[in-house]
């Protein structure tokens, strides 16, 4: 394995100890807690062979995304993980208009 997407990971953004039980030798760990609730956030993991580079994207309601490029060698690929919390969250008619900017916003970048 050289790279995994994580949903649901139930971190906060001080859990150093629990990031690191997670991270093996060798790998990286990048996330995106949820900071309202418990619950949610996303997460990256990554050999480290691979230069992961956080970028800042739009924050939308009706879900969390981590955007990230990866580079190995003189090759680069932008990921996004995206995900949808289930109940008591913003409505599909929301989550469908957010997608379609997202999905603008990517189609103008490179990666």
């Amino acid at each position: 394995m050289k790279r995994c997407v994580i949903s649901e990971t139930w971190l906060k953004e001080d859990d150093h100890f629990r990031i690191g039980e997670l991270t093996p030798n060798g790998y990286s760990f990048h996330h995106y807690p949820r900071s309202e609730r418990s619950g949610g956030g996303v997460a990256v993991l990554s050999k480290d062979t691979i230069t992961v580079k956080p970028v800042n994207t739009n924050t939308f309601p009706s879900c969390e995304t981590l955007e990230v490029l990866l580079t190995h060698g003189s090759s680069t690929v932008r990921l996004v993980a995206l995900y949808r919390p289930g109940k008591h969250q913003a409505s599909m008619n929301t989550f469908i208009n957010d997608f379609t900017e997202l999905c603008e916003y990517l189609a103008a970048k490179p990666g």
